[in-house]
């Protein structure tokens, strides 16, 4: 047994650093993901590592939900999404651990820490970091799907996830790019742009591959899917700000053996089969329960505890990991409906 006291953190807020981040873990991610990171199921829920901040700071900051955030500190900078929280603490900050360089170009919170260690465990002050917060001004947002190697050096913001049949790559730039070279089909025919300010060029392309693209220069959205001998191999969406996308249902796709014309076409046309899917988020890692089936389930079959909901859908009843998450949603839905 080792007799201990309390060394104060060497990391002080200041002016110029006036927020302290704390690090952690995410529920379904093991420290910096090298297995579970490589599991469709278990990045789902986490997607993106995001910086969660109380509403009154992200507004001293000028940010909102789901902008893009610069984290500085007196060693580094990282690049996180933003995720407004009531319940976190004004003046402070949680971002997680587990991305790396492997992961993200930027999202790294090693990049943040000081090098003052504990002089026992050696253990850095991870959870007490001074910081400042401010906008990432992103011009351009896309998602990119594929199983290709893919050169993304010179984009400031890039986070990939395992999906179910690719990966998901979110990216995001401060000045435009070549966007259709990211794929690289694109990139090694060479494809010829639109001259038009609208349109949709099917061009088939030597050795059996279609190339897809859909141009909206007005909007400021651009679209590219390539289909390689009828399956899909590799899809893009840029706009102005995160595309609102089922990336599941597209993820999916990468696992037919031929891509129908309508699913070819509702590619190009950003529309799904099912809306509600783009805006669904998963709970349940278990057994891939979403927040829709969870609220249908509280507000038309009376689930009012978490084993009503597990009896309906099976969620929670697995692991256990989201059982303080589904009591929240039930708490938060019952409290909607009372009022």
């Amino acid at each position: 047994m080792v007799s201990l006291r309390y060394i104060a953190p060497r990391s002080n807020t200041s002016p110029d650093y006036p927020l302290i981040a704390n690090s952690g873990r995410y529920r379904d991610q093991w420290h910096t993901m090298t297995r579970t990171g490589t599991v469709a199921r278990l990045c789902a829920h986490r997607p993106e590592p995001l910086l969660e901040m109380h509403p009154d700071d992200a507004r001293n900051c000028d940010l909102g939900d789901g902008d893009i955030a610069r984290i500085t500190s007196h060693q580094g900078t990282a690049l996180m999404r933003v995720s407004l929280s009531p319940s976190q603490a004004v003046g402070q900050i949680f971002v997680p651990m587990h991305w790396n360089d492997s992961f993200s170009s930027a999202s790294s919170i090693g990049q943040l820490v000081a090098p003052h260690v504990d002089p026992l465990s050696g253990q850095p002050e991870s959870k007490h970091i001074a910081v400042s917060v401010s906008r990432f001004n992103a011009c351009w947002q896309a998602v990119l799907l594929t199983n290709d190697v893919v050169d993304l050096q010179d984009v400031p913001y890039w986070v990939r996830t395992t999906g179910q049949g690719c990966n998901i790559i979110e990216l995001a730039g401060e000045t435009p790019i070549a966007f259709s070279t990211l794929l690289p089909d694109f990139a090694r025919q060479n494809q010829p742009g639109i001259d038009d300010t609208n349109g949709i060029n099917d061009t088939n392309a030597i050795n059996d591959i279609d190339l897809l693209e859909y141009n909206d220069i007005r909007r400021a959205t651009h679209r590219y899917a390539s289909i390689r001998h009828g399956k899909l191999g590799g899809a893009l969406f840029v706009g102005p700000t995160r595309q609102t996308l089922g990336r599941d249902w597209i993820s999916s796709l990468f696992g037919q053996n031929t891509l129908p014309m309508p699913d070819r076409m509702a590619l190009l046309a950003g529309r799904l089969p099912d809306a509600s899917a783009a805006h669904d988020k998963l709970i349940c890692s278990c057994f891939s329960v979403g927040l829709a089936k969870i609220t249908n389930a509280i507000c038309t079959q009376n689930a009012v505890t978490t084993d009503d909901i597990g009896r309906l859908l099976e969620a929670g009843t697995g692991c256990g990991s989201c059982l303080p998450e589904l009591q929240d949603i039930i708490d938060t839905t019952t409290v909607k409906a009372a009022e």
